[in-house]
């Protein structure tokens, strides 16, 4: 997936935006729109050695524009692949906890995969609930993103 819409101040200083914006019309047709990409799901299967993964690096995959099921590709994508760790961070905590309740019931899991690292990006304290919603997640690692920092936390 890549794109995004803007959702707090720390969005003002997206680097994905700035880069699928300087290259739209080539390497990113539609600018920063969401897109979905589903032939990159083959990508992690190709590499045989084990690497950190920044998952949708150019995008949330939380973001409204991708459906529940096109983000189950991508958890089954990297529960299949585990010789990787997955990093996925979103300004979407609140999506992330009910998707990943819905999915480890769904799929029978106690909890999601220890490869698989969930974070959410704090930038300003006002943000700081963001953390709560990342702990009512069942996952073995959990990090936050001060990135951009724009004031104390």
């Amino acid at each position: 997936m890549t794109g995004c819409t803007q959702l707090s101040p720390g969005c003002d200083h997206c680097y994905a935006k700035t880069i699928a914006e300087k290259f739209r019309g080539t390497a990113f047709p539609v600018g920063f729109e969401p897109v979905w990409k589903p032939a990159r799901l083959s990508l992690p299967a190709k590499w045989k050695e084990p690497r950190r993964i920044f998952v949708n690096s150019m995008s949330d995959l939380f973001h409204d524009a991708f459906a529940d099921e096109q983000i189950d590709q991508v958890f089954e994508t990297m529960c299949d692949v585990d010789r990787h760790i997955y990093q996925v961070l979103t300004k979407r905590p609140t999506r992330m906890r009910d998707y990943v309740r819905s999915w480890l019931e769904r799929t029978g899991r106690p909890a999601v995969p220890g490869h698989i690292w969930l974070g959410t990006t704090i930038e300003l304290d006002r943000f700081s609930w963001r953390a709560n919603r990342l702990r009512e997640i069942d996952v073995p690692v959990r990090f936050i993103s001060a990135e951009p920092l724009l004031g104390p936390l």
